[in-house]
């Protein structure tokens, strides 16, 4: 049986063998991912936003 897929004539085992590799690509272990030095950076936009915001809110009316 052949599935249309990408205007492309596969067949279902095709389809889904390139699925499977398309997901393996995609996925990436969350304990890998970032470090200290990313928590770090988290942390200083966290701040620079919160800072960023109540800045904005206070002058509202100003240029609003």
């Amino acid at each position: 049986m052949k599935t249309l897929n990408s205007a492309l004539l596969i067949s279902n085992a095709e389809y889904k063998y390139k699925l499977n590799k398309a997901s393996q690509v995609l996925r990436e272990p969350i304990a890998s991912w970032g470090g200290q030095w990313t928590e770090q950076k988290l942390i200083a936009f966290e701040k620079y936003v919160n800072a960023y915001l109540t800045i904005m809110n206070k002058n509202r009316d100003k240029y609003n």
